[in-house]
């Protein structure tokens, strides 16, 4: 059976100032998104957040053992 993976970016505002990106991953199987992976330092706009989390993404898709398709047997 084929799981798909659905992977999302979020920028979150602690305060004024500093932001975090936040990456969660959810299956079609399963509703809800949970925590996948988060920036270990705060960014001092969303901008810079936003930009580092996508970065952070695309390192994961380079990641073999992340596939968008989680083939279970």
């Amino acid at each position: 059976m084929s799981r798909f993976r659905f992977l999302v970016s979020m920028v979150e505002a602690l305060r004024s100032g500093a932001f975090e990106w936040v990456l969660f991953e959810s299956f079609d199987d399963v509703p809800g998104f949970e925590p996948l992976a988060r920036s270990e330092l705060s960014f001092p706009t969303y901008k810079s957040a936003w930009e580092a989390g996508c970065v952070a993404l695309q390192s994961r898709m380079d990641d073999p053992k992340l596939d968008l398709l989680d083939d279970e047997d």
